[in-house]
């Protein structure tokens, strides 16, 4: 979220006011990336859905279909790297075959 600072038209003795003003979609890709750099952690595919704002269902069908590099833990567990998320996004998404 971004935050908007305002002033009051009182004297500047007012307090300062914060509010928060909605991100757009486009800087969703932004946040992955400052994340990133920072020490990488692995999300879950909840998280990365909600990250990038879709179902949990369309992330599983971009590694199903390979267009989305993860890592498996063990046969059932799925970690995915913010930095192979980005670079999906980047890459348009895609979750058919074309």
């Amino acid at each position: 979220m971004k935050v908007v600072i305002e002033r009051g038209m009182q004297p500047t003795d007012e307090p300062v006011v914060q509010r928060r003003v909605d991100e757009p979609a486009a800087s969703r890709v932004n946040r992955l990336r400052r994340s990133s750099a920072r020490l990488e952690q692995f999300l879950t595919v909840a998280e990365a859905a909600e990250c990038v704002g879709c179902c949990e269902e369309t992330i599983r069908r971009a590694y199903l279909a390979r267009q989305l590099d993860v890592l498996r833990f063990g046969e059932r567990r799925v970690r995915i790297r913010p930095s192979a998320l980005t670079a999906w996004l980047e890459r348009g998404g895609k979750t058919t075959a074309v």
